[in-house]
Order: C-alpha cells, then structure tokens, then sequence
C-alpha cells in the first residue's frame, strides 16, 4: 500500500481510537459504522483504502456496513442521484453512528444532499484539493483533502531539466489519458490513489479540523532512469525508493 494511503488510513483510525479509549469503561454493544465508496469493489484505489479500514475497525468492536455508489462505470447524473438515494434510504434503515465516504462523488452526491436531514457525524477522504464548494457543516462533517505534491516536484525536477514548462496529469488508465500520454510533454506525473475513532468517542466534529495529506514517497526506477538519461544525485536517490524493473 502507498504510503499516502496508509497515511489516510491512519488518519481516519486515530480518529476512531480515541473514542475507544473512553467507551470501553462501559458495557456497550458494537459501534455501527457506514462506508460508502464512490465507485466499486475491484478498482485498485478504492480496495486498498476500503481492506486498511477493515484492518483498523476490528470485527470485534465494529460492524461495518459497506456500500459502492458505481461511479467509475455508470456516469450519468441520473445514475450517480438514483444510486445516492437508494443508499441514503439503505442508511437510514442502518441508523449507524458514523458515516465514512471516500472521494468526492460520495461527498456531492450523498452527503452534501442528505447531511442535514440526520444528525449524523460524517469522515471523508479522498476529496480532491478543496471541499469548500461542498458547503458542509463543519458541527457534523470533518476528513481529509488529497493534495498532489507537485510543487515539490517539480522544485524537485527543474535542476535536471531547466527548460521544464509542460506538465501532463495521469490519474486514470483511460483512452483520452493515453491519447494525452502520447503527445509531447516534459514532464508527466501518474496519480496513485489514500478521524473516525475520536469522533465516535464524543469528539465532535467541529474540534476536528479539515486536514489534508502531507506524506509522499519518491519511487525511483534505476532502469528507466538508465534508458532516459536521468541520472539523479546522490541526495534525491538517498530519499527515493528504488525498484529495477
């Protein structure tokens, strides 16, 4: 698992924890928590993010609901309500007492809609750069923002290639990213996709701020270097992962 998903990861289980802390001084049944992902079992991404959090809530102490809005292969606005609500009435039934949701079609389509209706409180990840546009109230809602690093790097990578202007962002294995792919650019990044446990403990949401991501890994594959001519110094190697295939 990348290290910015287990960051998220984390995030989320430290939330959750505390919570624990507090209510195992009493009897109480099994905290009930709702997941909802924004696309379905089987796209890499998703499933790395949705076993971490199957690891972190143990069976023991968690029942965890799971739901998959199917937005990565049903795209229609039509599709993406019809699904929304059908979990939102599925989510009323559950009566849980924590909603998690991952990426930003859950949080438009699901939460932003419905938050009003129950005073349920509400973790996110996976939202893209800002989730000011959401308007979600900040006494119910808290998570985490992804941030792509790439100010760093190309901070980073302009010491090698001075004349560095065009950059090209890959964040799915589509037709049009490989039509982009083959056109020329200096630079191409590939996106790889990563607060409950205090909040279930009486944290509200509110004492929780929005955070965003700040963990990254350099990978650096020596072979491909060797081909393209980039040959790093023995700093920025001394940071990165290294791989030779």
């Amino acid at each position: 698992m990348k290290s910015k998903q287990l960051a998220e990861i984390l995030f989320l289980s430290m939330f959750v924890l505390t919570f624990f802390q507090s209510c195992r001084q009493q009897e109480m049944s099994k905290k009930k928590i709702v997941y909802v992902d924004s696309y379905h079992r089987g796209h890499p991404s998703s499933d790395d993010m949705m076993d971490g959090i199957m690891e972190s809530f143990p069976a023991d102490s968690f029942e965890i609901i799971t739901y998959f809005m199917d937005n990565k292969r049903n795209t229609s606005l039509e599709f993406i309500e019809n699904r929304a609500a059908e979990i939102y009435d599925s989510i009323a039934d559950d009566d849980p007492d924590m909603l998690i949701v991952s990426d930003d079609n859950a949080v438009k389509y699901l939460v932003q809609p419905y938050i009003q209706d129950r005073p349920l409180p509400v973790v996110f990840y996976g939202v893209n750069m800002s989730a000011d546009q959401y308007n979600l109230p900040r006494d119910q809602v808290t998570g985490m923002i992804e941030m792509l690093p790439l100010a760093d790097l190309l901070l980073m990578m302009k010491p090698y290639y001075p004349s560095l202007e065009k950059l090209l962002l890959l964040s799915e294995n589509t037709t049009t990213s490989r039509k982009e792919a083959n056109r020329q650019y200096d630079i191409i990044y590939i996106v790889t996709h990563a607060a409950a446990k205090k909040i279930l403990g009486g944290t509200p949401p509110a004492e929780i701020p929005i955070t965003k991501n700040r963990m990254s890994t350099i990978w650096l594959n020596t072979s491909l270097a060797e081909k393209t001519g980039f040959h790093p110094d023995p700093s920025l190697k001394s940071k990165a992962r290294l791989i030779s295939e």
